[in-house]
């Protein structure tokens, strides 16, 4: 092929053409890697799972052991692998390949951010799920406070699919907090455990919670314009326990607690401190953080 240019045809230099043609090997060789990365990380962060299956397998002469010990060097270095307890033999081809990998995979997850650490809904599910709740007062003792709950909280807890609102989700997981009583916990001694738990998530996470507050005092305005403005903004954490799958309460959500976290009380600031208050479950009162 010639590198002569029609005439008036613009010809791109040799070197950009070379640095174009690394440019592209090298987000090819990107892709490839990447490819090869993801299965392998997994697996390998799985290694512990695989070697009790393949355990499993050998004990009970499996067809999958059957299979894998074809080939008596292959036996012979899964044998290694998956030696049981107490086997000091120095470790086989298949084990030092697969640190080395490791090693490999972890560097390059370090540098990259991408860890393959998840595990979904497997194995273990969640027990406990919260639902943030806002609720609003008035000077007037005729008028009731007027609780809203979270756009994310299902009409019917039994029944219900998730579609949008993830940015939401997001915001509000950051401002939930989970409060349970322990199994061998004295009566109301979790109180004082529960207090500095609520101080520590309002001092952590002030700004975002009156941010939060401030925006659904704005949605309250704009959906009840013909009541007065609330005095104060609370926002409560709502928790309920999940039953077990398998037990006669599989369908059944449990209320574990329902308390108030921080207080914002639009147009005052606190004469010293932060500009949302802690509540105290032990003495029911909300206080001031420094």
């Amino acid at each position: 092929m010639s590198d002569r240019s029609e005439p008036g045809e613009e010809r791109t230099p040799r070197w950009q053409r070379r640095v174009l043609l690394v440019a592209r090997v090298g987000l090819g060789l990107f892709i490839v890697w990447q490819l090869l990365y993801l299965p392998l990380a997994n697996l390998l962060n799985a290694e512990k799972e695989l070697q009790q299956g393949l355990k499993l397998a050998r004990e009970n002469n499996h067809w999958v052991w059957r299979l894998l010990g074809q080939a008596p060097e292959a036996r012979r270095q899964l044998w290694e692998w998956a030696k049981p307890p107490g086997d000091d033999s120095p470790p086989g081809k298949l084990t030092r390949g697969l640190r080395s990998a490791k090693t490999a995979v972890d560097w390059w997850a370090g540098i990259t951010g991408q860890p393959q650490s998840w595990a979904l809904f497997a194995p273990d599910v969640w027990q406990l799920v919260n639902f943030s709740a806002v609720e609003f007062f008035w000077d007037d003792p005729a008028r009731p406070p007027m609780v809203f709950p979270s756009d994310n909280q299902p009409a019917d807890l039994t029944f219900f699919v998730k579609r949008g609102r993830f940015r939401l989700r997001r915001l509000e997981s950051a401002l939930d907090l989970a409060l349970v009583t322990g199994e061998n916990e004295q009566l109301l001694g979790h109180l004082e455990r529960w207090k500095e738990l609520i101080s520590n998530h309002v001092r952590d996470n002030h700004q975002l919670i009156l941010a939060y507050l401030a925006w659904r005092l704005d949605e309250f305005r704009r959906r009840h314009p013909e009541l007065p403005t609330p005095v104060s903004v609370v926002l409560r954490s709502r928790t309920w326990a999940i039953g077990d799958p398998h037990g006669p309460d599989a369908w059944k959500w449990k209320v574990v607690s329902d308390v108030p976290i921080a207080r914002w009380q639009p147009g005052q600031e606190p004469p010293e401190g932060l500009p949302v208050e802690a509540y105290d479950p032990a003495t029911r009162e909300f206080q001031v953080l420094p």
